[in-house]
């Protein structure tokens, strides 16, 4: 082949070796302004509508799916559970829920410190060390324990929760009570969306962000995924985004970077509904008789 030729097929390959490089940096570039357009009209909306954001976790925490079963009640903790008698009709609905009701109203002490009423409840609850106080509801007048795994809070899950009936008094009239099992790990970790983008996700959805709000807090929880056969619930790493100190929550999969839209309403009013019923039937009738 004449060296002339050469030159050209090399000219042409090097010209098409610079096009493709071309492209690919434009490519890059595009990607990097698109991320910074969007970054900036983020910042540039919360900025508008006055919302701050309090100190957020650092980025690169790592996190994994877990399953858990409902927990079957055992000789032990009946017999625990009739040594609290003293001062409650109690029944024990297909060895999973508790339900009780105090003869006699309980002080939880809420004028002192909402994170002590745990304390007074202690001597009326078994598994008392494994709830964290998620709130008090004054207007249903009820207090709201989630139970905790791998020190995470298990949100809105029915089997994993301690739901506390109050009167006008402040006092302790009726419980609501299910466990969960140890969860079990579910896959190998992931790192979980980045903070900023968690917040961002909500920002967009428009649904719980408002002018002038401040995000005071955020942590990682649990939330209910989807349920396997039988009672095995899978659950998945969850960013839970407080507003204005606990007037209202958002809740992020922290693996996928989605809101979670959550009714707490219908979800209490349904362990209300609940507990009412079993009250009726296996307590109070049981009274009249």
């Amino acid at each position: 082949m004449k060296w002339g030729s050469v030159k050209t097929l090399f000219i042409i390959a090097f010209m098409i070796l610079n096009f493709f490089l071309a492209q690919q940096l434009l490519e890059k570039i595009d990607e990097t302004n698109i991320e910074t357009l969007s970054q900036t009209t983020f910042e540039d909306g919360l900025a508008a509508e006055d919302i701050t954001i309090g100190e957020l976790p650092e980025s690169g925490k790592k996190a994994s799916y877990v399953s858990a079963e409902r927990y079957l009640l055992t000789e032990e903790d009946k017999k625990s559970l009739e040594e609290s008698l003293t001062n409650q009709n109690i029944a024990i609905i297909n060895n999973q829920t508790i339900i009780s009701e105090f003869i006699e109203p309980v002080s939880v002490g809420l004028d002192n410190d909402e994170s002590t009423v745990m304390e007074t409840l202690a001597e009326f609850v078994i598994y008392d060390d494994v709830y964290e106080l998620w709130k008090y509801d004054e207007e249903e007048n009820v207090l709201l324990f989630f139970q905790k795994q791998n020190d995470r809070t298990v949100l809105f899950n029915k089997a994993g929760v301690l739901y506390v009936k109050l009167n006008e008094n402040q006092e302790a009239v009726s419980y609501y009570q299910t466990l969960l099992n140890e969860v079990r790990v579910q896959g190998d970790e992931q790192t979980v969306v980045d903070p900023m983008n968690a917040v961002e996700s909500v920002f967009n959805s428009n649904e719980v962000l408002r002018p002038e709000d401040h995000i005071s807090d955020m942590k990682l929880a649990y939330h209910s995924l989807l349920a396997l056969k039988g009672e095995e619930q899978v659950f998945t790493p969850t960013w839970v985004i407080e507003i204005n100190d606990g007037e209202r929550y958002a809740f992020v999969n922290a693996m996928e970077g989605q809101t979670i839209p959550t009714d707490e309403e219908v979800y209490m009013e349904e362990i209300e509904t609940t507990l009412e019923q079993q009250l009726e039937t296996h307590i109070r009738s049981d009274e009249e008789e």
